[in-house]
């Protein structure tokens, strides 16, 4: 599976640093503008009134491009991330249901063992009955051997 993730344009320290600078920067172009309006309202024909004022509406014009272009980068952003974390949890339940798989696999397998381990013990058993048996059958052997051997001895005797 190839990299699918999508990257963001910022990280989200450099957007809190760029949101606290389009703050400090709307604070101080709003307050030129509260400054320039009165002059521009009052002495509408003189030029320097007027080009601060302009200038100044410029400046926020140009501030409110900023916090648009902004808001849009982070919306995108926003969406690669949800992206990203929609990868990631199919990736954990595909990983979940494996787990759950092999589980279940080792769950067979150690009850497996488990009867594999309980037919040693009952072929275990059956070996010393046998076992056992054959003792005795080879003891009896024996002894009727030495009886008969007694026995063809005494015979020979008379």
């Amino acid at each position: 599976m190839g990299n699918k993730l999508g990257k963001t344009e910022f990280t989200p320290s450099e957007y809190t640093t760029k949101i606290d600078n389009l703050s400090t920067n709307i604070n101080l172009v709003l307050d030129e503008i509260v400054n320039s309006y009165p002059n521009y309202m009052i002495y509408n024909n003189v030029n320097s009134y007027k080009e601060t004022y302009n200038q100044d509406k410029e400046n926020l014009n140009n501030l409110k491009s900023k916090i648009f272009l902004t808001k849009n980068q982070l919306s995108k952003d926003l969406n690669t991330i949800n992206k990203n974390n929609n990868i990631f949890n199919y990736l954990i339940n595909l990983l979940n249901e494996k787990i759950n798989k092999l589980i279940k696999k080792l769950n067979t397998l150690e009850n497996e063992n488990n009867a594999a381990t309980g037919e040693l013990e009952i072929t275990k058993q059956k070996y010393y009955i046998t076992a056992f048996e054959n003792s005795i059958f080879l003891f009896l052997s024996i002894i009727l051997i030495i009886i008969s051997g007694n026995k063809i001895k005494n015979n020979i005797k008379t």
